[in-house]
């Protein structure tokens, strides 16, 4: 893989008007000239390669004259580079998507910006002034200075602040979520003069105890903060997954998630996740070398493998109908993928493995059949983390799992409203599962691994036992909502 860096020329006097171009490919940021290097060769080069920091900021709608040659560039870009060198004096080499990915098609294809992002030095993330304005705003308040508002206006005023940076085009980026993950080192800063920037775990911090402030304040729950404002929601998710990351994680499940819940079409998602999980790969190799961004299935495969390769095999927990083909007809189909829930999740994977016709899933635990009631100790569990609302008296078991549906329906959940009762907990099918139990045997395998703070993804294992219709085992993932339940070291063999 070949790429590009603009590189501060540390003898050039400063003659020139702010924006000029040469023909050496120079230009003027921040009162400094910042030359475009040769292309550095990764596979031959990567010793030679100077440290260096990615800027990344949203495009906007805005285009001026590119001042490297011939096109367009945003009229964010000079902007946000000064912006980020104010806030860094120091720096001697930035990459940027607009100035430094190749133009070549072919070379464009294969370029990793995974493997770009997790080398820097520093990402650094550029965000428009509303939205820095806000944040700002955010980390000088105090949580005793909000709990202390009162008056109509100024509670309206504090919910302005969380519209805003929902509605901030960078945090809504497909490739934010990518960057954030990837980077060693983050930080955020305005596109203002001066601007001081901020690190990602300050920011979450301040974010995190805001949201809970408001939340009390205004009589709401995390919910109803994932409803009114799923952006910004992302962005604390995104933020979390990144501390996943030092520790091995986060898994690809969790990995589907974060991309899912951002403004992105199908093929770029893909791109985003396979450029996430090979960052210590030179090229996008995984990728057939004809592939086109119009081809879901091509890439949707070349995720599964390379997940596959890894030892991750939560992916199996997406929503989407089954693969046909003999011996993956446990994996989900190679299209656009869906987890069974758009929520965050923890645990770095599933682990398993293949085996001839099929696949071996390991950390996985067994339900256990209930004609009627859920352990005492679950109901509470569920009480404590799904924020039922209080009953006037002991609920039925039907109200119970209504309740739960609808906190599910939040999640972005899809599936069947029909639930099947465990000792553990709840069970909820992508789709029905059949209820003919002399015909058929139906089995609840849980990840131990891959965890939700109200359960675990799961699949339901449907046999036929007789004479029913069913001659193919059938695997339908679902979600468990239940307390937490320890790994049992045992394994699930799926074998047709």
């Amino acid at each position: 893989m070949e790429f590009h860096l603009l590189l501060l020329d540390r003898d050039s006097e400063v003659p020139t008007p702010h924006g000029s171009t040469t023909a050496t490919l120079s230009m003027v940021i921040g009162s400094k000239r910042w030359r475009l290097s040769e292309a550095f060769g990764i596979d031959t080069q990567s010793d030679t390669i100077p440290p260096y920091i990615c800027v990344s900021y949203a495009l906007g709608e805005g285009h001026i004259e590119s001042i490297l040659g011939a096109g367009t560039i945003s009229d964010r870009a000079v902007p946000c580079l000064e912006a980020a060198i104010a806030a860094n004096e120091d720096i001697q080499a930035i990459w940027t998507a607009e100035f430094c990915m190749p133009n070549n098609t072919e070379k464009k294809q294969e370029f990793n910006r995974g493997y770009v992002y997790s080398h820097a030095e520093k990402v650094i993330i550029i965000l428009d002034e509303s939205t820095w304005e806000a944040i700002n705003t955010i980390i000088r308040l105090d949580s005793t200075i909000v709990s202390d508002i009162q008056s109509a206006e100024e509670e309206s005023s504090t919910s302005r602040l969380l519209e805003i940076i929902n509605e901030d085009l960078w945090i809504q980026s497909l490739w934010s979520y990518q960057e954030i993950v990837t980077s060693p080192m983050l930080a955020f800063v305005g596109q203002t003069k001066n601007s001081i920037s901020v690190d990602d775990s300050s920011l979450l911090n301040h974010l995190g105890s805001y949201l809970q402030t408001f939340g009390r304040m205004n009589s709401i729950t995390s919910f109803d903060i994932r409803k009114n404002y799923p952006f910004l929601d992302a962005l604390e998710d995104a933020l979390v997954d990144r501390m996943l990351a030092f520790d091995g994680g986060p898994s690809a499940f969790a990995l589907l998630s974060g991309v899912y819940r951002r403004t992105l079409n199908g093929e770029d998602c893909f791109l985003s996740l396979i450029n996430i999980l090979s960052i210590e790969e030179h090229n996008l190799a995984t990728i057939p070398p004809s592939t086109t961004t119009e081809d879901i299935s091509i890439l949707s495969e070349s995720f599964l493998s390379l997940c596959e390769r890894k030892g991750d095999f939560s992916f199996v927990f997406c929503s989407n109908r089954r693969d046909t083909r003999p011996g993956l007809m446990w994996r989900p189909a190679p299209e656009r993928l869906r987890p069974m829930t758009i929520w965050s999740s923890f645990g770095k994977e599933q682990s398993g493995f293949r085996v001839d016709g099929g696949v071996i899933l390991k950390d996985m635990y067994r339900l256990t059949r209930t004609t009627s009631e859920i352990e005492e100790t679950v109901m509470n569990a569920l009480w404590k983390k799904l924020r039922f609302p209080d009953y006037k008296e002991k609920p039925t078991l039907e109200e119970v799992g209504g309740d739960v549906l609808a906190r599910l329906r939040v999640m972005d959940y899809t599936g069947s409203s029909v639930y099947s009762l465990w000792a553990e907990g709840f069970f909820f099918p992508q789709h029905e599962l059949p209820s003919n139990n002399d015909d058929f045997e139906v089995e609840i395998w849980i990840s131990t691994t891959i965890q939700w703070a109200f359960g675990a993804p799961g699949v339901a294992i449907v046999k036929s036992k007789g004479d029913g219709m069913l001659i193919q085992p059938e695997l339908i993932p679902g979600v468990f909502v239940g307390d937490k339940i320890a790994s049992s070291g045992m394994e699930l063999r799926i074998v047709w």
